[in-house]
């Protein structure tokens, strides 16, 4: 998202070509991870229910993710900074989720 950021100001195409395909490419790996996880957290007459609350809270993300993105282009005018700030809050996720979440590593806890 950053590379997209900063690629909107040079106006090539070229630049911005290889940040899309790495999105495109890589998007798919955003949702089935976290979907599999809650599935394998709860027990099998309780999927239907976790699926569909996963779901609700994908969808209700992305709905708040547009609704401040596009708050962000209104009030500034400029998609670049949509895209700046959308990657400055992934990084910060990405962050806290290395950070956060508890890992075992050979068989300890970090």
């Amino acid at each position: 998202m950053g590379w997209i950021g900063f690629a909107i100001v040079w106006d090539n195409y070229w630049v911005l070509l290889p940040a899309l395909l790495i999105w495109g490419a890589a998007s798919p790996f955003l949702f089935m991870p976290p979907q599999r996880a809650i599935m394998n957290a709860v027990p099998v007459s309780k999927q239907g229910q976790a699926g569909g609350i996963a779901m609700t809270s994908q969808l209700l993300g992305g709905t708040i993710g547009m609704a401040v993105c596009g708050t962000l282009f209104v009030m500034t005018k400029d998609f670049r900074v949509v895209f700046l700030a959308t990657a400055a809050l992934m990084l910060a996720v990405l962050l806290i989720g290395w950070f956060a979440i508890e890992r075992e590593t050979s068989g300890a806890s970090r």
